[in-house]
């Protein structure tokens, strides 16, 4: 059975959320605000790092902007609504 991209990236990301926990777990408990900050600044840019290489890899758009929204609700079902 043939194993989608989405899958074969499960585990290398996973140990960057893990460590990345473990890291801002680290900041927190020691009182090390600056740093703290400064790590979540770089982190939320992270998601924007996995955009680029999903279009590098020539995938879609749509899969580009929508793998972090899939990631974390499952379906497109239960994403909640943007309202204008």
């Amino acid at each position: 059975m043939p194993v989608s991209g989405v899958l074969r990236s499960a585990p290398i990301k996973g140990i960057r959320d893990v460590v990345l926990a473990l890291v801002l777990g680290i900041l927190l408990a020691t009182g090390h605000r600056r740093a703290l900050g400064w790590v979540l600044l770089v982190e939320a840019f992270a998601a924007y790092g996995d955009m680029t290489t999903v279009l590098a890899h020539h995938g879609s758009v749509a899969t580009a902007l929508g793998v972090h929204a899939r990631e974390r609700f499952g379906d497109w079902n239960s994403a909640p609504a943007v309202s204008g």
